[in-house]
């Protein structure tokens, strides 16, 4: 089984991107409880989670191995990290959830692939969450994730939200290849099945479109109602709201 795990957002002021979604009606967690910080989740009921990403938090070092071009050559990884430090799109990446990730991962060696890597952070609360992840040589692929141990939300009532959010609905991907090619290419590292240059992972859509370069160009969310403020305010960050109730 697959499913969309999550995206990285990225935001320009953490602090001040925390309080424009809990303005919206979110929850929203931060990574940890330290003042260097640089992640918060937004979690829902499909199990996905927004991450907002404030790669100015970043330690120094990271910065300086990215921009002198260092880090491209310490791994598929590292790569990723770069482009996180230095890209200034809206949606730096996103990861796909699988339910067995080492047998995945063995299946997908032959692929080119980084390592399976073992990861492990403490939340805000102080708990430590550990899971597993590797990502794809070719960087127009998402990264694949475990399951989260021993748990995936921070609190029981993590994923309900005040605006009746539910979860990630579509992704727009563009792309600089053919949309057939690409579509194609996705379904043969990921074992999906595409249809008319849209890719189904779970309940969620990739829809595919033809552009000069590679990129996350759009999110949508899904839900129950509708409230203006939250219409608006995600708009500014290049998601959209789909009312499942109309």
């Amino acid at each position: 089984m697959k499913k969309i795990d999550h995206i990285l957002v990225r935001v320009n002021h953490l602090e001040k991107a925390i309080v424009d979604f809990k303005n919206m009606g979110f929850k929203v967690y931060k990574g940890s409880n330290k003042k260097s910080c640089h992640h918060a989740m937004i979690y829902f009921q499909d199990d996905s989670f927004l991450e907002l990403i404030d790669s100015s938090k970043f330690p120094g070092i990271v910065k300086i191995l990215a921009k002198s071009g260092v880090m491209n050559y310490m791994g598929i990884l590292f790569q990723k990290f770069s482009h996180y430090t230095l890209s200034h799109e809206r949606f730096l990446d996103y990861a796909v959830f699988t339910e067995n990730i080492e047998t995945f991962y063995k299946d997908s060696k032959y692929k080119k692939v980084s390592r399976l890597m073992n990861m492990k952070r403490k939340n805000h609360l102080g708990a430590i969450t550990k899971w597993k992840l590797f990502a794809f040589k070719a960087p127009d692929l998402p990264f694949m994730m475990s399951e989260y141990d021993p748990f995936r939300f921070p609190e029981k009532n993590a994923a309900t939200h005040d605006n009746g959010v539910l979860g990630i609905q579509e992704i727009t991907i563009e792309t600089p290849v053919s949309t057939k090619l690409y579509c194609s290419y996705f379904d043969a590292h990921l074992g999906t099945q595409s249809f008319d240059n849209t890719i189904k992972i779970g309940n969620t859509n990739i829809k595919i479109k033809p552009s000069k370069c590679y990129r996350i160009s759009s999110v949508s969310l899904f839900s129950n109602t509708t409230e203006d403020k939250t219409l608006s305010g995600l708009k500014t960050f290049n998601i959209s709201l789909v009312n499942h109730s109309k």
